[in-house]
Parts: structure tokens; C-alpha cells; sequence
């Protein structure tokens, strides 16, 4: 669930051996295009679409809005967080 989401995206930096695993998806929440990010990361847009297809199949989504849907809702469910989602 949600509620693991920072595990996933650990585990899946782990897995994949992404230095900027966390950065990409910080950048994605933001709503940054591949070819922003990868200017920001320095690495190349195809890059950048392998990591992101990888994301979204670890996280069980299919696109940018299901992402940021998800990190929101992630974020409203930390302890200590009271933020409501609506």
C-alpha cells in the first residue's frame, strides 16, 4: 500500500542501482518532463524513460497522474502528517 511507498522506491533504487532513483520521482511529482530531468540528472532522456517506465511498474502505476496521486496519498498517511487529502 501507500504506506510503504518510501520502501518500493528504496528497494527499487536498490535493485536497479539508481543514485537518482529518489530524484526522479521527487522530479516527477513536480510534474518535470523526462527531458527536464534528464538535464537536471545529467543523464540522457532515454535513460530517464527506462528509469520512469521501471518506476511506474514498481509502483503499480501507469502514469504521471497516478504517480502523483500516489505520493500524495503517501504523504497525507505519514505519522505526524495531518494533512487531509481530498
Amino acid at each position: 500500500g501507500p504506506e510503504d511507498l518510501d520502501g518500493d522506491v528504496d528497494r527499487l533504487c536498490r535493485c536497479l542501482g539508481l543514485d537518482l532513483g529518489r530524484e526522479i520521482v521527487h522530479w516527477l511529482g513536480l510534474g518535470k518532463t523526462n527531458s527536464e530531468i534528464a538535464c537536471i540528472g545529467g543523464i540522457s532522456e532515454n535513460t530517464v524513460k527506462h528509469y520512469v517506465t521501471e518506476i511506474f511498474n514498481k509502483l503499480g502505476v501507469s502514469n504521471r497522474t497516478q504517480l502523483v496521486r500516489r505520493l500524495a496519498e503517501h504523504e497525507a498517511r505519514r505519522p505526524g502528517n495531518n494533512t487531509q487529502v481530498f
